[in-house]
């Protein structure tokens, strides 16, 4: 009798989990006949579900997939391996957002359309044999490429920034107003004598990367091919 029992006890115990895993199966209809692929058990399929709204999230499209994977670890949502993931993803097609996070930068840099409408200063440092330092400011046109002034100086300062600036202003042609003149935020370029120069209206200064996107690439695309081909 007692063995009958313990029978018939275990066999409607096994027969309630049997009608209530598939209650709950049969809750979902829906999702049931979305999902395609075989789970062995109800937690893995809500598992599955999880992982596909995570990898096909525009919030995590930020995210490669092993930092998803520990992401999703560290909030409790899904607790399985990054080759988990990336096994899953590639067997069953998720698609991961692609858009850009930030926009795309200019691939071309700013380009003039005659001689003097755009010129660029800049200083690079010269370590010489003996451990000084030299200070070659230059100013070079944008449409030429023409290094319109230079002066090679043994300290950094803005008297040195005013003398090619004006000689490369006596250069410029006729253009019916000022030429723009980019340049970086360092201390020889904003001071108080560089704006009394710039005062005069031949030149307006725009400092690059912090009033326009574009860089001062330009001039320092020149310094680069200088060290290279002469000073090395």
């Amino acid at each position: 009798m007692v063995r009958g029992s313990q029978a018939q006890v275990a066999a409607s115990v096994d027969s309630r989990v049997t009608s209530v895993s598939d209650d709950r199966v049969q809750e979902k209809p829906g999702q049931v006949r979305q999902e395609t692929y075989k789970t062995s058990s109800w937690p893995e399929y809500e598992a599955g579900l999880r992982q596909r709204g995570m990898a096909t999230a525009p919030e995590f499209r930020h995210m490669p997939i092993r930092a998803l994977a520990l992401h999703a670890q560290r909030i409790g949502r899904v607790f399985a391996a990054p080759a988990t993931w990336a096994r899953l993803i590639r067997e069953r097609g998720w698609r991961r957002p692609r858009q850009r996070v930030y926009p795309a930068k200019p691939k071309e840099g700013i380009r003039a359309t005659k001689p003097g409408e755009l010129l660029h200063i800049d200083v690079t440092i010269i370590k010489l044999i003996d451990g000084t330092r030299a200070y070659l400011h230059a100013v070079i046109d944008n449409f030429s490429r023409r290094i319109l002034a230079w002066k090679l100086a043994p300290r950094l300062e803005p008297a040195t920034t005013c003398q090619v600036l004006a000689e490369a202003a006596t250069q410029l042609p006729e253009l019916g107003g000022p030429a723009t003149l980019y340049a970086d935020s360092g201390v020889e370029n904003v001071n108080d004598p560089v704006d009394d120069l710039l005062g005069l209206g031949r030149l307006r200064r725009v400092l690059a990367q912090v009033e326009v996107t574009f860089s001062n690439s330009l001039v320092e695309a020149f310094w680069r091919a200088m060290s290279r081909r002469l000073l090395t």
